[in-house]
């Protein structure tokens, strides 16, 4: 192993490591923990298995939580036996995806704060589940809720990097 490094991109933690020379190498475990004692397997990646070159290597973890990630890798041989890579940190703050709306409770019309990014849907459901409104963009002037009866309904939003974000607004007459 000649390198291993972890970083944010977006919501999610890119892993990227190297070896400069594989022997009877057969994978490499990606493990994952919240407290860097207590470890869980996330995925497999297959080596190279036999090689004098420079093999580069990637994970993508789509869901880490909200907070300190720590990862390594479990590097197995043919044989069974293995090493442990270097422990490797991921800070992620969600706070960054959370997403407000205004007013709330809302009388008329809804916009939203904290939308980084384009925005590929927005859908506003019942609490029974059904869809009532369905747009492919954010009106400037916001989401209309005239419509709508008094109640409590949630709002998804679909991010254009496919990220799903949930949220509650109130509409009062």
């Amino acid at each position: 192993l000649t390198a291993f490094t972890s970083e944010r991109e977006n919501a999610v933690a890119q892993l990227r490591w190297s070896t400069a020379e594989e022997t009877n190498s057969f994978r490499f475990d990606v493990e994952y923990s919240l407290n860097a004692r207590s470890w869980a397997k996330l995925a497999e990646v297959a080596s190279t298995g036999e090689s004098a070159m420079l093999s580069n290597y990637h994970y993508t973890h789509a869901s880490p939580a909200n907070g300190l990630n720590y990862y390594r890798l479990k590097m197995v041989d043919q044989d069974g036996t293995f090493e442990f890579s270097p422990v490797r940190s991921v800070a992620i703050d969600k706070a960054d995806n959370i997403v407000t709306l205004y007013p709330n409770p809302a009388t008329g019309r809804f916009l939203l704060k904290n939308i980084a990014g384009s925005v590929r849907k927005v859908e506003i459901f019942n609490l029974a589940g059904n869809r009532l409104v369905s747009l492919a963009s954010i009106p400037a002037e916001g989401v209309d809720v005239l419509d709508l009866a008094e109640g409590v309904y949630v709002v998804k939003i679909e991010k254009s990097d496919g990220t799903v974000v949930n949220s509650r607004i109130v509409v009062q007459k």
